[in-house]
């Protein structure tokens, strides 16, 4: 049975698939580099290891601002290694059988595999393979 941890930032909630969660940490501070990809909003130490913290630009209207300063940093593993997104909100684990796994449509988001809803809230079920790999890649 798939699990997913429910998380917010901005303006989007989105579901991280548990198997993939490393760790939550709170306030966790980055470093901004200068010339890595727009979509990395800074790189966190965690642990002695570089790991990018993403800005879903695709998901909110917020900005890479709101990504550094948010309460938590969600750091997951992905095909390419780990990687952090931000919340400012946290919803727990879930099950799947909680909820409803619905289609991401037609009109579906890169890097969203679909969408889960539970307590009447829509969670966009991040593709974390995919968004580690497309968004952290140079230009």
């Amino acid at each position: 049975m798939t699990r997913f941890g429910l998380f917010g930032c901005c303006q989007i909630d989105y579901a991280v698939p548990l198997l993939q969660l490393c760790k939550v940490v709170h306030e966790k501070n980055g470093f901004l580099l200068p010339g890595i990809e727009k979509t990395v909003a800074e790189v966190l130490v965690d642990d002695g290891r570089l790991i990018p913290l993403l800005f879903l630009p695709g998901l909110s209207h917020g900005d890479a601002g709101a990504a550094r300063t948010a309460e938590y940093k969600i750091i997951v593993e992905s095909a390419a290694g780990l990687i952090a997104f931000s919340a400012d909100r946290t919803f727990g684990v879930v099950a799947e059988n909680k909820g409803e796994i619905l289609d991401s449509g037609e009109n579906g988001i890169v890097g969203v595999a679909g969408n889960f809803k539970y307590q009447g809230k829509v969670f966009s079920i991040l593709d974390v393979d995919f968004l580690a790999i497309e968004l952290t890649r140079g230009g």
